[in-house]
């Protein structure tokens, strides 16, 4: 095979590269008699691939041991599956990072393409845009809860019956717990201490 690209590879340089990692005569025969897989096909592949005809008909051994040969193949070829639009960019962009692959390749690549990378160098996301219309939306909706809330509120209080004359329904759960005093005053005790927790996030967080 020498110094050939891998996209040049036919069923005889595919045949060759299967001998290389050691499978028999039956692998090579169905994968390049039969179906005639060349360079391209063996980047093409996926793990989809291994679950479906003519794959899933080797035995255990070859698929796991082919499986890990193309991947090593395709780890080797990345920029080849770059030009190839097999691999997505943001998968790239994470390989490069763990890799000795050129980040400047892949920069480039973004330039001509035109692409914004999907987070900053340092790792961190990037700005997100704002959307005044859902936060406008949000504020709408806040202030209409509230005031329905405060108003059935005012209603309930105004129409409540004499305790005196009309008892409450018996209540097996309330009847059987004793009255706590404090109870209500430590509910709006909670309720203060949620809204200011929710304050704090909405204005000092970096994505409000």
């Amino acid at each position: 095979m020498g110094e050939m690209s891998i996209l040049n590879w036919g069923y005889d340089e595919t045949a060759n590269w299967l001998k290389k990692e050691g499978f028999d005569e039956n692998v090579i025969n169905i994968l390049c008699n039969v179906n005639q897989v060349n360079g391209k096909c063996l980047l093409a592949l996926n793990e989809n691939d291994f679950t479906a005809e003519p794959l899933n008909t080797l035995n255990l051994r070859d698929r796991k041991c082919l499986y890990i040969s193309i991947k090593s193949l395709q780890r080797e070829n990345q920029n080849v599956m770059m030009e190839l639009g097999l691999v997505e960019l943001a998968s790239m962009n994470v390989y490069s990072a763990h890799t000795s692959y050129p980040k400047t390749e892949i920069s480039e690549y973004y330039e001509s393409e035109r692409v914004s990378p999907p987070a900053s160098e340092d790792g961190r996301a990037s700005k997100l845009p704002p959307e005044i219309g859902k936060a406008f939306l949000s504020l709408c909706y806040v202030i209409v809860v509230t005031w329905i809330t405060a108003f059935v509120m005012v209603i309930v209080h105004d129409r409540v019956p004499d305790m005196k004359r009309y008892p409450p329904l018996p209540d097996i759960f309330l009847d059987n717990v004793p009255h706590i005093p404090w109870a209500f005053d430590m509910c709006e005790v909670t309720g203060t201490f949620l809204f200011s927790i929710w304050l704090i996030v909405l204005l000092f967080h970096k994505h409000r």
